[in-house]
């Protein structure tokens, strides 16, 4: 099954309803219509539960293990695509931006720069124009406690 890694912050949004699409980079040609996407984030064990971060904003201190490490049994949240495009993100549509969950370009570029490593920026930053994944899901959020 596909996966991404998705920032707390998209996750939050997307399990609150207000985000219906994500943008992913190219470079994973497994994603298509109707095939489940399994997506990792951010995680903690306390007392033998998973605690997610998107779920806690107010965890500091901990030591979050990052979405790589999550393991399979761990995964809560998959993504179904009922639509989704190959785009430079110069052509995303004012209507796309708002489903992906941001009010304007400027602040979906600055988060997507945010979401990249330091040595992905220079290829795949906004200024770039990166080819992406432009997908409107079906949410699947399973009970993991």
């Amino acid at each position: 099954m596909p996966q991404v890694h998705l920032s707390p912050e998209v996750i939050a949004r997307i399990i609150n309803g207000g985000q219906r699409a994500i943008i992913y980079p190219i470079a994973n040609d497994k994603f298509r219509v109707g095939k489940s996407i399994s997506v990792r984030e951010p995680w903690i064990m306390v007392d033998n539960r998973v605690i997610y971060r998107a779920d806690k904003t107010n965890w500091v201190g901990h030591d979050w293990k990052p979405s790589i490490h999550m393991r399979e049994e761990m995964i809560r949240l998959h993504l179904t695509p009922h639509y989704m495009e190959q785009v430079r993100m110069s052509k995303l549509t004012d209507e796309e931006i708002i489903k992906l969950g941001y009010k304007d370009r400027l602040i979906m570029e600055r988060e997507w720069n945010l979401s990249l490593t330091k040595k992905k920026r220079p290829i795949l930053g906004a200024k770039f124009d990166p080819l992406i994944w432009y997908m409107e899901f079906d949410i699947i959020v399973l009970d993991k406690q």
